[in-house]
């Protein structure tokens, strides 16, 4: 049983949290979330009956000897740091997309994974895990619809209204999110068409 922290608790992180409380996540648990907001933690606790421990400090979780992998919810701009102190921590690293928002403290990332090669780390497009796009991505590499010979990736709905940005202070910000459509929802459908298409 792989015991699971998630760090940091807004919106993807709560969908996180759903899924192990429904227990749809087989053989692993949530045994910690961290978070500064302690009211918003105990709320979800309670919302969805956790039996968990609360940290408002990322290192605490981490050296609680609590969890073995921790995912990564937070603003892009801490995704780096983060990931790093959990590998130095000797904790797999699930981080949700982008892995960081500057390519050089990204690289340090992998370069500090390279001395561990006993831990995992890996960073989160949600959608491959969608019923829709694994059925087309059986059928592609199956052969059921032939061989592929090109690709037309088109999707509309990619609009963000000013209630997007207006949840959090990080977000819309070169500085804390690191650019524009490319870097948040644009980013998914690259991943899914280069995981479908190859």
């Amino acid at each position: 049983m792989v015991r699971f922290g998630i760090a940091g608790i807004g919106i993807i992180a709560t969908d996180y949290i759903s899924l192990f409380a429904a227990g749809k996540i087989s053989s692993a648990e949530l045994t910690a979330i961290c978070s500064r907001n302690q009211v918003k933690m105990q709320s979800i606790v309670q919302q969805y009956n956790l039996s968990v421990a609360m940290f408002q400090d990322y290192d605490d979780m981490l050296k609680s000897g609590l969890i073995d992998a921790v995912v990564i919810c937070t603003p892009h701009g801490l995704h780096p740091s983060m990931t790093k102190s959990a590998i130095r921590a000797g904790i797999h690293v699930l981080v949700e997309k982008p892995v960081g928002i500057n390519v050089d403290k990204v690289t340090e990332c992998i370069e500090l994974l390279k001395e561990k090669p006993e831990l995992v780390c890996g960073v989160l497009y949600n959608r491959r895990a969608s019923k829709a796009y694994r059925f087309i991505k059986e059928q592609v590499s199956s052969g059921a619809i032939g061989k592929l010979v090109r690709c037309t990736w088109l999707i509309t709905n990619l609009y963000r209204t000013n209630a997007y940005y207006s949840i959090n202070a990080w977000r819309g910000s070169w500085k804390t999110e690191g650019g524009g459509i490319l870097m948040t929802q644009a980013s998914h459908q690259l991943d899914l068409m280069q995981w479908i298409c190859g």
